[in-house]
């Protein structure tokens, strides 16, 4: 399922390059995510890291990155707004890819528990599918030029549990947001 979670990440912020020079990479500040990435990239080929101000971390070669989209049976060009809905047909698949999406592009914020992701209302409306598909309720608003989604209070953040998130740094996060919810149910029930 690892093909899935790195295709979820590629998604959400992530970039994919065809023609000439075939290459998947992601640039981010988060060392623990460059560490997962590259985990991941190295799967499926020579992967690189680098480190400036931000780690970005890349794999480049038209035949690692076309036995990759085999696998998962997608062909390019790949565009962000039209998430591969079809081909995420089972739970584990639909689980993996979102808590590689998540892991990519999201906020979140323990004490309004709720957690956000910014994008185009398309992507944002086949997520809330897939989610809804998961038992996880969801909304999305328009925020200015902007759409997010959100999944606000203790039964939706509940249900995204089974999801989580790909590094540590977020899901203890998660983990407060929900243990908030208990403790606030706990001590109103005093």
């Amino acid at each position: 399922m690892d093909d899935f979670v790195l295709l979820g990440l590629l998604y959400s912020s992530g970039s994919m390059k065809w023609g000439k020079n075939y290459r998947i990479e992601l640039q981010t500040k988060r060392s623990e995510l460059s560490k997962v990435f590259y985990g991941l990239l190295c799967k499926i080929g020579q992967a690189q890291i680098k480190k400036n101000e931000t780690f970005l971390v890349s794999l480049t070669g038209k035949i690692y990155i076309e036995k990759f989209l085999k696998r998962i049976d997608i062909s390019p060009p790949i565009t962000k707004d039209k998430l591969p809905v079809e081909i995420l047909d089972s739970s584990e698949k639909r689980i993996a890819f979102l808590k590689g999406f998540f892991e990519g592009k999201s906020s979140i914020y323990p004490k309004k528990r709720l957690i956000k992701v910014s994008g185009s209302k398309k992507q944002l409306e086949d997520i809330r599918k897939i989610l809804a598909l998961e038992n996880v309720d969801c909304s999305v608003y328009s925020t200015g030029k902007y759409f997010s989604l959100y999944i606000e209070g203790k039964t939706r953040c509940e249900n995204f549990r089974k999801i989580r998130f790909l590094t540590n740094e977020k899901d203890s996060l998660l983990e407060q947001i929900v243990l908030f919810e208990k403790s606030v149910v706990r001590n109103s029930a005093k």
